[in-house]
Order: structure tokens, then C-alpha cells, then sequence
């Protein structure tokens, strides 16, 4: 019924916003700048387990790479409700900005 429909729309909201959530943190990582308050947390998760894995890569020429390839994520990861895509986008562009700012 209805009741069930909602419930998808919900949880399929939730993984859209946990995968803009870790797109964000991923170009803020890339970006080298601050993440907000509340992903801190989720950011040194992140940096922890990227590690090793960044410390078997050349990282001169992967930051275009990977630049582009979070763009393309991004842009395929769907839509969320407009209080959180404002604060998603915002987080988002930002690091976009920082990082075309290096390059």
C-alpha cells in the first residue's frame, strides 16, 4: 500500500544522502579542506582506510582523476529533498572550487 511506497521513497532518500554525504567528504579530502563539525568522525574513517591505498599510488597526476571521477558520482548519485541537497550541494561546490583552485 501507501504505507510501503512512502517507506521506500524514505530509504532510498537516506542511501542518496549517505552517498552525497561520502561524495562530499571524499572531494573535501581531495580538496584538502575542513569537512563541517559533524563529519569528522566519518572523515578520519575515511583517511584511515584510504591510506595504504593512497600510499601505492603516485598522487600528482590521480587528483585529476579522481577529481573527475567523484564529478561523474556526483551527478549519478540522485536526488535528495531540498533542505539536505542545499547543504550537500553547498558542501559539494565548495570543495569543487578548492580543488580547481590547485589545479
Amino acid at each position: 500500500g501507501i504505507d510501503s511506497v512512502v517507506q521506500d521513497i524514505h530509504e532510498q532518500e537516506s542511501t542518496r544522502k549517505a552517498e552525497k554525504e561520502l561524495l562530499c567528504l571524499q572531494m573535501e579530502v581531495l580538496a584538502n579542506i575542513e569537512s563541517p563539525a559533524d563529519a569528522k568522525q566519518a572523515r578520519m574513517e575515511y583517511q584511515v582506510s584510504q591510506l595504504a591505498e593512497k600510499m601505492k599510488q603516485a598522487t600528482t597526476g590521480n587528483i585529476i582523476s579522481e577529481f573527475e571521477e567523484l564529478q561523474a558520482r556526483w551527478h549519478l548519485s540522485g536526488v535528495v529533498s531540498w533542505p539536505l541537497s542545499q547543504s550537500l550541494e553547498s558542501r559539494f561546490e565548495r570543495a569543487r572550487r578548492a580543488i580547481d583552485q590547485i589545479g
